[in-house]
């Protein structure tokens, strides 16, 4: 349990599933500045690398995948960090 790069997490995980996309589907990041938080890094990768492999997946043929992150004020003040994975 440590402070965690939730944009560095992100790209980890597409690290891990690149040779599955390659050639097939190109991601675009669109990071935002965001506050490091406390987390579980490995289990917190999982969970972006699982959801990053089902957008894959629902992409018939060839396609795109945005990935957008987000922080405001509110975020600042506790509330939670936006995260938007849109697969075309």
């Amino acid at each position: 349990y440590h402070q965690t790069d939730l944009n560095e997490s992100i790209d980890n995980a597409l690290m891990l599933i690149e040779p599955e996309l390659r050639g097939r589907v190109t991601v675009a990041r669109d990071y935002g500045e965001l506050p490091r938080i406390y987390s579980y890094a490995a289990e917190l990768n999982q969970v972006f690398l699982h959801l990053l492999r089902n957008a894959a997946q629902a992409i018939d043929g060839n396609g795109s995948i945005t990935v957008t992150t987000r922080a405001d004020a509110a975020t600042l003040s506790g509330q939670p960090v936006q995260l938007q994975v849109l697969a075309v």
